[in-house]
Parts: C-alpha cells; sequence; structure tokens
C-alpha cells in the first residue's frame, strides 16, 4: 500500500474510530425467537454475536484489510439473514456502547421452549404448548392479550376465538413457544406475575385438568380442557383483584 493510499485508509478509520454501524435482527429458528448482531469497530474490527434473550452466544471477531471490505461484509451478512426472514430491531444498548452481552439481557418470559424437555418419544413440543396455549385463550377473552399485529397470526387468532383452531395449537404457530410481557396488557402482566407460577396457575392446571399422577404435558389440547380451567381462573382473578384494592 502506498503512502496515500495508506493515509486515506488511516483517515477513514478515525473518522469510524469506537463502535459504529450496529445492528440487530430478529427472526425465529425453529420456532424460536433468534437475534443476530453485528458492529464495527474502529472502522477495522467487525464483531458479531447471536442468541436468544438470556442466552446470548459468545461475541466473534474477525478483521478486515481496509473499511470498504469490513462494510462490504456487514452488508452480506445482513442480507443473507434479511433472506432467512429475520427483521431489522432496536439495537440494544449495551451492543451499540460496545459492551459484552449481559447475563440478564432480554425479557423474563413465563415459557421458554428450552425450560421443556421433549424428545418426540415420551412428550412431543406440541405438547408442551398445550397449558400455555389456554392460558393465552382465556387472557384473550378478558382482553389482557395485546393482539398479534402480523396479519398471518391475526387471522390464526380469529381462528382461535370461533374454536377452530386449539388453544396450544394457537400458541406454538404464533408464539413458538415464548411467551413474556410483551404479549399482555398492563393489568394482565401484574396478574400474570404472581399468579403464572408453579404453585398457582400449573398447581391448579394439575388440580383442575390433568389426571393423578399424570404428566404435566397429557391433557388433550381441545377446548374442552379450556372449559375445564376457565372458571378457575376467573375466581383467581377475582380474588387476586379484590386483593388489589384493598392495598
Amino acid at each position: 500500500m502506498g503512502l496515500i493510499s495508506w493515509l486515506s485508509e488511516y483517515r477513514k478509520r478515525r473518522a469510524l474510530s469506537g463502535i459504529t454501524h450496529a445492528y440487530c435482527l430478529e427472526g425465529r429458528v425453529d420456532g424460536k425467537v433468534a437475534y443476530h448482531l453485528f458492529r464495527l469497530e474502529d472502522g477495522k474490527f467487525i464483531e458479531s454475536c447471536w442468541g436468544t434473550p438470556k442466552r446470548y452466544g459468545r461475541v466473534g471477531c474477525s478483521g478486515s484489510a481496509n473499511v470498504a471490505q469490513a462494510l462490504e461484509a456487514i452488508a452480506e451478512r445482513r442480507a443473507y439473514y434479511y433472506a432467512q426472514g429475520f427483521v431489522e430491531v432496536e439495537v440494544p444498548d449495551w451492543w451499540q456502547k460496545g459492551y459484552r452481552p449481559p447475563e440478564n439481557e432480554g425479557p423474563d418470559f413465563f415459557e421458554d421452549p428450552d425450560f421443556h424437555e421433549w424428545d418426540d418419544v415420551k412428550v412431543k413440543e406440541k405438547d408442551t404448548w398445550t397449558h400455555t396455549g389456554m392460558y393465552l385463550m382465556w387472557l384473550d377473552a378478558r382482553g389482557f392479550l395485546d393482539p398479534p399485529t402480523d396479519e398471518t397470526d391475526a387471522q390464526r387468532l380469529a381462528l382461535a376465538r370461533q374454536r377452530q383452531l386449539t388453544p396450544g395449537a394457537f400458541f406454538g404457530a404464533v408464539y413458538g413457544g415464548w411467551f413474556g410481557p410483551e404479549e399482555l396488557t398492563d393489568e394482565g402482566l401484574d396478574f400474570t406475575r404472581s399468579y403464572y407460577t408453579d404453585k398457582g396457575y400449573k398447581a391448579d392446571y394439575r388440580a383442575h385438568v390433568l389426571k393423578p399422577r399424570s404428566n404435566f404435558y397429557s391433557a388433550a389440547d381441545t377446548w374442552e380442557t379450556y372449559d375445564r380451567i376457565a372458571p378457575v381462573l376467573d375466581e383467581r382473578y377475582a380474588a387476586w383483584k379484590e386483593a388489589q384494592l384493598l392495598k
């Protein structure tokens, strides 16, 4: 590289000191929410990170011969994930500032598909959606669920409301096994944080839906199952609401 070329490249790198060109792409892989993050450091080092909320992987780093090459490489990676159905979302503050992923980054999910042990033999993945699907359809019936904005997902919700799609199938198709605070209204979130626990909703689900000593995932994904648990949820919500008024 000649002196003039070197000076030109040096000026470009100086103009891009620190963290620039930070991107965050969100999509679904095997029904699970996933992220791919890219950023340019000092106009030379391309850093990348991927994973799911709370479980981001290690930050990888690769160098480039010049600024143009680095920007081209980032553009190629973004184009690749766009083709996979990923979309650009707001970049996390820690990624823009050059930090490593914090261990507690991401929303607190009430249901995470990785929490369930399924192997398609003893427990199929779709069976892990049933209990949450029942709860979500109750939330929707009471106005506590923020309806999905995606047109296809909105159509699925309409089918579920007409009982042409079962609760578990709706939950799996629309949310992929993830259930987090973003799906709820403020009141729905407050109630869910109080009640959607092992000793709350899941204990009631065992008592009113499941047979004694049966597998937690053994209930049928039907509207008959929903009709058994919905009155219990109404009672629990009424008691919770009364307790809130007394505070």
